[in-house]
């Protein structure tokens, strides 16, 4: 059997999600996105996966709570995504599009190239300063 190879993105990706496992007021998944061809008994399907450009990682940062009208308090929770690039990478013109509709819809959104990054930008939303 083939072993993967890790790739530096790959690497970087899981470095910020293990970072942001480490955070108790975080919930953040990997995502993939487009489609993937599979085969089965002899015929071959198209699988749709997360819409393209869907960042590499999205989640949520519990911000607060509030009263409900029942008495009790529910949490809120910040909606975020996180696209993982290599110096010098720039975002495709998907990543762009989704990038602008998330903003337009209120959810944060970065551009990482270091765990740095991604601890700046948390700690940004933390004191609800957008990035």
């Amino acid at each position: 059997m083939k072993r993967a190879r890790l790739y530096p993105e790959t690497k970087l990706k899981s470095a910020i999600l293990a970072y942001l496992r480490t955070q108790q007021d975080v919930w953040a998944e990997r995502r993939n996105s487009g489609s993937r061809r599979i085969v089965a008994k002899g015929m071959i399907q198209n699988i749709a996966l997360g819409e393209p450009g869907t960042p590499d990682i999205t989640g949520y940062l519990r911000a607060e709570s509030w009263l409900a009208s029942n008495g009790k308090t529910a949490p809120i929770a910040i909606p975020f995504g996180i696209e993982v690039k290599l110096e010098g990478s720039k975002l495709n013109e998907n990543q762009k599009r989704w990038h602008a509709k998330a903003k337009r819809w209120g959810v944060e959104v970065c551009v990482a190239r270091s765990i740095g990054e991604v601890r700046a930008f948390v700690e940004g939303m933390r004191r609800g300063e957008a990035p």
